[in-house]
């Protein structure tokens, strides 16, 4: 498990088995479908709010998913859609990303970047928008330097 959401998926697996359940099953008494289920569990589909809420009012859980879900996806500093590409860039000899308008975020310069503001189509004041730089998980290991990045992030 390399991330809070996998571990979050793989206890969702583990209390839906000690229960004896199949995915059907187990969707029918919170109100899902199996394949949602399914998706949850296997990574297809990420684990929400009201998905969570639905297994501790269903089984008596005193909120411990909901709560499971909260706390520990703040331990996923990324967002969502970034965290894939967060496992494959640890591993990558090489990257390739076809963007056809611009460089995109994980890639971009500060110097890009805050041109990009200068245009006026991005509007960093209607967001908490903050600049750092970043490495994407990736440690340097001998050889390799670390691939380094500044992000915008809202």
């Amino acid at each position: 498990m390399g991330t809070a959401i996998e571990y979050v998926r793989e206890e969702l697996r583990l209390f839906r088995a000690q229960l004896g359940l199949s995915q059907d099953e187990f969707g029918r008494r919170i109100g899902y479908s199996g394949s949602h289920v399914s998706s949850v569990e296997t990574g297809g589909r990420p684990p929400t709010r009201d998905y969570m809420e639905a297994i501790d009012r269903t089984h008596d859980t005193a909120e411990r998913f909901a709560r499971m879900l909260r706390e520990l996806s703040k331990l996923d500093q990324a967002p969502a859609w970034l965290r894939e590409w967060i496992e494959l860039e640890r591993d990558a000899t090489l990257l390739r990303w076809y963007e056809p308008a611009f460089v995109p975020g994980v890639l971009q310069t500060e110097a890009y970047a805050r041109a990009m503001f200068a245009t006026g189509l991005l509007h960093p004041t209607t967001s908490s928008s903050v600049w750092r730089p970043g490495s994407a998980g990736r440690t340097s290991s001998p050889g390799r330097p670390p691939c380094r990045w500044w992000r915008c992030s809202t």
